[in-house]
């Protein structure tokens, strides 16, 4: 697998969102509440940072991040990944859209977990998409 170390001062703020560099760390801040019962389809964030870059499969994101106030979403193609969303019992869609709930078409799957992270404290994450063989 390629690495691809993305520069974080190429996050483009989109909507009611502004994203600054401070010691080599990105910091997005807006005065806008996330909906935190997203739904891709159906109720679409406004208010973003986003990246022009696309990335083929197999792929996986490590970052580290710390939130002053719920929640993060990772939209990765046609669905998303949503942590500290506390209410969102569907924290995963499948990229390729739609959403999918433990065993429907993907046995075995891990397709919502408990996505709470404390606040105002670093936590690492790690995202790794599952491919069907």
């Amino acid at each position: 697998m390629i690495t691809h170390n993305i520069p974080l001062d190429s996050f483009i703020p989109h909507g009611k969102v502004i994203v600054n560099m401070e010691n080599d760390k990105l910091n997005m801040t807006t005065n806008v509440a996330i909906n935190t019962n997203y739904h891709r389809n159906d109720t679409p964030i406004k208010h973003y940072a986003y990246i022009t870059q696309k990335f083929k499969l197999p792929f996986r994101i490590d970052t580290t991040v710390k939130l002053d106030s719920p929640a993060l979403y990772f939209i990765i193609g046609n669905g998303h990944i949503g942590f500290a969303t506390r209410s969102d019992n569907r924290p995963i869609t499948d990229i390729l859209g739609g959403v999918k709930m433990r065993g429907e078409n993907k046995p075995g799957s891990q397709d919502y977990f408990d996505n709470e992270i404390p606040l105002n404290k670093n936590i690492d994450i790690s995202i790794r998409p599952v491919l069907e063989p």
